[in-house]
């Protein structure tokens, strides 16, 4: 399952303060927590490109990847 991890950027960063990082940066402080607590299902195209810009990173940076209950990819696959 993909999720959206973004507060390890923010650590790497050395952002302490992300939610209130976001709001300055232009997020409505309701998406801020839910982007912050890694509760946003879905981010459009703009935010994360908005992110990558701010976190000076890349989309895969943001994201995180954990199996499923039903799916085992195998050693091979770029997700292992």
């Amino acid at each position: 399952m993909l999720k959206f991890n973004i507060k390890r950027v923010f650590q790497a960063r050395g952002i302490e303060r992300p939610h209130s990082f976001l709001v300055r940066a232009g997020f409505s402080p309701n998406h801020a927590t839910r982007v912050v607590n890694g509760h946003a299902k879905q981010l459009n195209l703009d935010d994360i490109e908005r992110l990558c810009v701010l976190l000076k990173c890349v989309p895969n940076d943001l994201l995180e990847w954990t199996p499923g209950k039903n799916f085992s990819p195998g050693q091979e696959h770029p997700l292992s």
